[in-house]
């Protein structure tokens, strides 16, 4: 009964934040401008105001800040985890490799040193991981000679530029104190450990936000080369096409309103949704590296079926199926991550984006966040839904509006630095999610 509730409660939710998106989205096409102004001193919070020379530009006081606040929490993760490793654990281990280059680390590890291979059939199959973030590690490699500490840099690299992007982003669209906050927000997320490991998470959100903040400046030709290169890091990436054509529309309706504007529909046209097939020619490449590896365009597809009984389906009886499992499924560790997060993960963020629409995130970052979710939550057996979930920076974005006051930020980040705590250890136990 719990798991046909859940299932009817998911259909009925998605469709209710469709439609307000898309009332959302049509009132955007008519005043797209949204500011709010809340007080917070940044810098303090960025912990620079003491040690920056006074006349460093804001820019390298902002970059230096979430360096420090990047490596700091990340810190504080590995020491964490070493602990409890330490500790708590049968294998009472400090080896870094063995605590955290887990489940597809070592994938993207041996599609780094190897390339895709037609054989054996373990390694073979792992063309259905994407392209660019092993080819980012091989290419430090050359510099480090060392395959994990190259993927560790570039996914540390990739969060430091997701951070920034971020800041940018939200100081745009509200002010600078709000930005500060959704960085903090963003860096101690309860998935935050995903971020800084051999994955792909940091790489991909950094390139859905450059995405989103050149739709934001107009800047089309680097809005459709992130999402090329977001196309060949997750299959979601393909998604960033939508949010580009609303923005892309919404940028043409208000053009065209303007008096003195001599350029002609269709030259603003192709200026604007040109650089929008840039998004699906970075899925094009990677079914092109399928055929000139395998001969089949889509042998991925095969061996998510054959390999991983992984295929396409409907979001809400995936979400059904696991509730219903959550009582009879065997093994404890994969009940909590699997049958029990995941479909709770989901709710929860269906019930931020209701809030996101109310507080007035932009239309094309709620569509596209409605949108991931569906399609994350859509493989039949879904083992990485909450990971996934880490490109959804419409929450840090919401949660820094929504920190208002002192205490809020208070109550709002130590809930948060919890969670994460919470899955660290979850993380260092081994379970998968």
């Amino acid at each position: 009964m719990f798991a046909v509730c859940l299932s009817y409660f998911s259909i009925i939710a998605a469709s209710a934040i469709a439609l307000l998106l898309l009332i959302q989205w049509i009132g955007q096409l008519r005043n797209s401008d949204v500011t709010l102004n809340i007080a917070f001193p940044w810098h303090r919070f960025f912990l620079t105001h003491w040690i920056r020379p006074r006349n460093w530009p804001k820019v390298y006081i902002v970059v230096s800040g979430i360096i420090l606040a990047v490596v700091c929490s990340r810190l504080l993760i590995f020491l964490l985890g070493g602990i409890w490793s330490l500790y708590f654990t049968d294998e009472h281990t400090l080896n870094f490799n063995a605590i955290w280059l887990k489940w597809d680390a070592s994938h993207y590890l041996f599609i780094a040193e190897n390339g895709y291979v037609t054989a054996p059939h373990d390694q073979a199959v792992l063309i259905a991981f994407y392209p660019l973030y092993p080819l980012l590690i091989k290419c430090f490699w050359f510099i480090l000679r060392d395959y994990s500490q190259a993927a560790l840099l570039v996914s540390s690299l990739s969060l430091i530029t997701a951070c920034f992007v971020l800041y940018k982003l939200v100081n745009a669209q509200f002010s600078s104190s709000t930005a500060a906050k959704a960085v903090l927000f963003l860096i101690v997320s309860p998935f935050s450990v995903f971020m800084g490991l051999v994955l792909t998470e940091s790489l991909f959100l950094a390139l859905v936000l450059t995405c989103f903040y050149s739709l934001r400046e107009r800047r089309w030709l680097m809005a459709g080369v992130a999402g090329f290169f977001a196309a060949l890091t997750k299959n979601q990436g393909i998604l960033l096409l939508v949010p580009y054509l609303m923005e892309a529309i919404a940028a043409i309706v208000h053009q065209r309103r303007q008096p003195r504007v001599q350029t002609s529909a269709l030259c603003l046209g192709l200026k604007t949704i040109g650089p929008a097939l840039l998004v699906p020619a970075g899925f094009t490449v990677y079914i092109l590296i399928n055929y000139l590896v395998f001969g089949n365009s889509f042998q991925f597809l095969e061996f998510q079926k054959t390999h991983w009984y992984n295929s396409f389906g409907f979001f809400a009886q995936n979400i059904k199926q696991m509730a219903l499992q959550a009582d009879s499924y065997p093994d404890p560790g994969y009940r909590f991550s699997i049958m029990v997060l995941q479909p709770a993960v989901f709710v929860v963020a269906l019930l931020l984006l209701f809030a996101a629409v109310i507080k007035r995130i932009p239309a094309s970052t709620n569509v596209f966040s409605l949108l991931f979710l569906l399609v994350s939550f859509s493989p039949t057996w879904l083992i990485s839904g909450a990971r996934y979930t880490t490109a959804l920076f419409f929450v840090p974005m919401l949660l820094a509006i929504l920190a208002t006051t002192t205490q809020r930020l208070i109550v709002l980040s130590g809930l948060s630095i919890s969670l994460m705590s919470f899955f660290v250890i979850v993380y260092v136990e081994g379970v998968l999610f």
